[in-house]
């Protein structure tokens, strides 16, 4: 909420806008105006930032890289609509943030769950509690591929093109469950 000072002179001033010598009543109007438009404002900004909070679409990053989750976060903030609330490196902490920040969508490195440490299951319980999951891989190989039917992914996507599919298997939850060939 922005504060407003409302100075009250008795002598006539010169207002440089409209080039006129104002009173005290005039000035005590266009003061009062002027706070009531900047109240008008701030309404519309806030009503404005409620709706496109509402509109984008939440994404829960995880992966072992912290290179590439900064990577992915500067190229979804190049997406308006599409609003980063969090990133994780392991699969338990994504569990956490999954339940604390209820995504919309969570991007999930496919490389962790094939480690041996359970953490097939601890991917598996994610997808589950995702509303949808698209997951990131190198590889097209018919183990990963297992992997991700497992899961029940939204979509797959190959990380050599991921800069092309990623932001709209994000937006659209009907992305294809194939991985681009190259």
């Amino acid at each position: 909420m922005r504060t407003i000072k409302i100075y009250f002179k008795r002598a006539p001033f010169y207002n440089a806008l409209t080039r006129q010598w104002v009173g005290p009543a005039v000035l005590f109007t266009e003061n009062l105006l002027c706070y009531f438009l900047l109240i008008a404002y701030d309404t519309v900004q806030s009503i404005r930032g409620s709706f496109a909070s509402k509109m984008s679409t939440t994404v829960l990053l995880v992966d072992h890289s912290p290179v590439m989750l900064a990577g992915l976060r500067k190229m979804l903030a190049y997406h308006s609509d599409i609003n980063v609330v969090g990133s994780v490196s392991t699969l338990l902490e994504a569990l956490l943030a999954n339940d604390a920040l209820l995504p919309d969508v969570t991007v999930l490195d496919l490389s962790l769950a094939d480690r041996s440490d359970g953490s097939l299951t601890q991917a598996r319980i994610l997808a589950q509690r995702s509303k949808r999951t698209v997951t990131l891989t190198l590889f097209s190989d018919s183990e990963t591929e297992r992997i991700a039917d497992l899961l029940g992914v939204t979509a797959r996507i190959d990380k050599m093109h991921m800069f092309e599919t990623l932001p709209n298997s994000i937006r659209n939850g009907d992305a294809p469950k194939h991985f681009q060939e190259s």
